[in-house]
């Protein structure tokens, strides 16, 4: 890797739920250098770990912060406590409802993942609540949120709600104010990424667990493995939050069955994306993903022009829309799927394009040649 400033060592060091010795002695004689806090700071915001940062610091270096990063830490700290206070009791609210409505329901990412990776749901941020549900209770849940005074982010023609329960994996729903967002998930990603984990088994490997005193389910440890990779896959690896989760739960289970684990992945099409989430976990926090893990599954990613790229800059890799697609490919199991799930996606339409332009359902046609234009255009918009 090349050579990294002290705010960015800052940010790797921290970004774990507990620091060995040896890094905190790292962190301490970090600290002994000039320090760009509000560099640090942001680069903490942009990279998702700025809870970890703050408490870290907090906790193990406070005598040697300069009162100012201090206090910022302190405040933001507070803050993100109080959101996240607000966030895990409308999820509590929720599931609750759901309950009582017989609508069966699984939090996963959001506070519930906070809690599973590092037992207190404030060092993780979470723009959203997740809520995983069966495809057959999509209206239901719908009625719930909206008596609950939720609102969806876009009501479609009859042509359009069905091509998106279709194709695509969740529904977005604010609430009044617009402060709480919640998305209601009926699959874990679009069908296009052809990520073929049944959804029916993630329901049967279920693991209990206390979410603030509220007792509830969430995936088991191996699911939410595969499904943090395709995630992180599916975003490129960036920002730095995504391989951060992955690298806490990997140490969450010191005893992984990697042959199983293997299986699995391979059955669902996301072998490659787990090799290289453990591979990056290798690059960027200089350690091992596990210690009885197969060496084939690091040493066959090496050659990944993702890894190349953010092990060379690991925080300035912002892919457009060319290489998204590239990486896409390679990271894909089977390329025949991969080639057919890049064609999906440059032609089949979704929300943004219907709110590009507006067409009654007798000429949803001319949306696979609005939906590449779109693209196009947003792909150069973002290039200048």
């Amino acid at each position: 890797m090349m050579p990294l400033g002290p705010e960015t060592q800052l940010i790797l060091q921290t970004a774990r739920p507990r620091i060995p010795t040896e890094k905190l002695e790292q962190i301490k004689n970090l600290l002994a250098n000039p320090i760009q806090w509000e560099q640090l700071f942001q680069l903490a915001v942009a990279q998702g770990t700025q809870p970890l940062l703050c408490f870290h610091l907090l906790e193990s270096c406070k005598d040697l912060l300069p009162p100012a990063a201090l206090l910022v830490c302190q405040q933001r700290l507070r803050e993100i406590q109080k959101r996240t206070l607000q966030q895990t009791g409308e999820l509590i609210r929720i599931l609750t409802e759901m309950k009582r409505a017989s609508i069966p329901a699984i939090p996963f990412r959001g506070p519930a993942l906070a809690q599973l990776l590092f037992g207190d749901p404030s060092l993780r941020l979470c723009a959203d609540l997740d809520i995983l549900i069966p495809r057959n209770k999509i209206e239901q849940s719908r009625q719930l949120l909206a008596a609950m005074g939720y609102h969806r982010d876009f009501y479609g023609t009859p042509r359009q709600e069905a091509l998106y329960q279709k194709w695509q994996c969740e529904d977005h729903h604010a609430n009044e104010e617009g402060s709480l967002l919640v998305e209601l998930h009926w699959g874990i990603l679009p069908r296009h990424y052809h990520f073929t984990l049944p959804f029916e088994k993630l329901w049967d490997n279920l693991q209990s667990f206390e979410l603030l005193g509220y007792h509830c389910q969430t995936l088991s440890l191996t699911n939410y493995l595969e499904i943090l990779c395709a995630h992180g896959a599916k975003h490129n690896w960036a920002p730095l939050r995504l391989v951060a989760d992955l690298s806490a739960l990997v140490s969450q289970n010191p005893n992984w069955d990697w042959e199983t684990v293997e299986l699995e992945a391979k059955e669902a099409g996301n072998f490659k994306s787990l090799q290289m989430g453990l591979r990056l976990v290798e690059l960027l926090f200089d350690t091992s993903p596990a210690p009885d893990l197969p060496s084939h599954w690091t040493s066959k990613s090496l050659s990944s022009p993702i890894q190349k790229r953010l092990r060379e800059t690991p925080f300035s890799y912002f892919p457009g829309a060319t290489e998204t697609l590239y990486d896409r490919l390679v990271s894909s199991d089977n390329l025949w799927k991969g080639i057919l799930g890049i064609f999906q996606y440059v032609f089949i339409s979704t929300i943004p394009d219907w709110e590009w332009v507006r067409l009654p359902d007798r000429f949803h046609f001319f949306y696979y040649l609005l939906r590449p234009c779109r693209l196009l255009k947003a792909s150069w918009r973002n290039q200048h």
